[in-house]
């Protein structure tokens, strides 16, 4: 038996929450659009005067505008999700090696023929890889349903829902974009994840402030003593410079007409590939590559010692 796959299965049998929350989010932005919608038929009626227009209008729209459209729409949509999945990552990644010390389920797992080498990446797996791939899935279901219910009331309205709403080509193109950048930006934030596992494995109490009070510890010596900001610029540059690389907006903008007016839409984002080979990625990969071995050295001495 593979022993890697198995033990990403069992952080995943561990950790419901990677599942739970976007599922349970996704179900009350369902159970919000409905209420909007109830609210607006009982006091407008069906189909108001936007969607009417709306429809007339949509169809006027050039395809690859429409498709820009609706690649925003959906990609608006899917924020929130990666909110809350950066948020479930940081969380994970501060009690992966801290937990199972705390509540001494170590001495079990370190019976079992299991290199600390496998348990520490496969948890460094699945912050950075399980995590956004089953975030992926349910932004997926979320905008098969939106798709499903913005076909209806347009097709309700007099338009041509599933050609205005359903355009494969965008949709795909849409999803494609979500597993790049949800890719990119676990790429991205390794480093990050590498030191909240070290200090999950060093910490014997109070993870979060090991993770947190050391790095804020440096800076502002830095600050004091150097007048000047090393660390919190590599920080900032991580996100400021390296995850533009992934993406970038088409120079092509496009008018629509709104409540009788035409408003301009900016380029839409596309794809980009210069962050695989940037010095932002792979100083991060050198960088965490050292804090993962020291992570792994502390799991199998420091538990040991305790």
């Amino acid at each position: 038996m593979n022993t890697f796959p198995a033990l990403i299965k069992r952080e995943r049998w561990e950790h419901p929450a990677f599942w739970i929350v976007p599922a349970a989010f996704a179900g009350f932005v369902l159970l919000s659009a409905l209420m909007a919608v109830s609210t607006a038929l009982y006091q407008f009626g069906f189909p108001g005067t936007d969607i009417r227009e709306f429809a007339a209008e949509a169809i006027t729209i050039a395809a690859e505008d429409r498709r820009q459209l609706l690649r925003m729409g959906l990609l608006s949509l899917a924020v929130p999700f990666n909110i809350f999945l950066v948020g479930l990552m940081f969380f994970y990644a501060l009690g992966s090696l801290y937990d199972d010390r705390r509540d001494r389920s170590i001495l079990f797992w370190k019976s079992l023929p299991v290199s600390d080498v496998e348990t520490v990446m496969s948890k460094f797996a699945t912050a950075l890889v399980l995590a956004p791939l089953m975030t992926f899935a349910v932004i997926v279901v979320v905008h098969l349903l939106a798709l499903v219910v913005g076909a209806g009331i347009v097709l309700a309205a007099g338009g041509e829902g599933w050609y205005l709403v359903f355009d494969p080509i965008a949709v795909g193109y849409t999803w494609a974009m979500l597993l790049w950048g949800l890719l990119a930006q676990s790429l991205v934030f390794m480093p990050f994840v590498a030191w909240l596992m070290l200090a999950s494995a060093w910490a014997k109490k109070a993870p979060f402030l090991w993770a947190v009070v050391p790095p804020a510890a440096v800076m502002m010596l830095e600050a004091w003593f150097f007048r000047d900001s090393h660390l919190a610029l590599w920080i900032g540059n991580r996100i400021d410079k390296a995850l533009p690389m992934a993406f970038q907006m088409s120079e092509r903008g496009f008018s629509v007409r709104a409540h009788g007016e035409d408003v301009f839409v900016e380029g839409a984002l596309q794809m980009r590939f210069d962050l695989l080979w940037s010095y932002e990625l792979w100083s991060g990969v050198v960088i965490s590559a050292v804090l993962l071995v020291g992570a792994v050295w502390l799991r199998r001495y420091r538990a040991e010692a305790e």
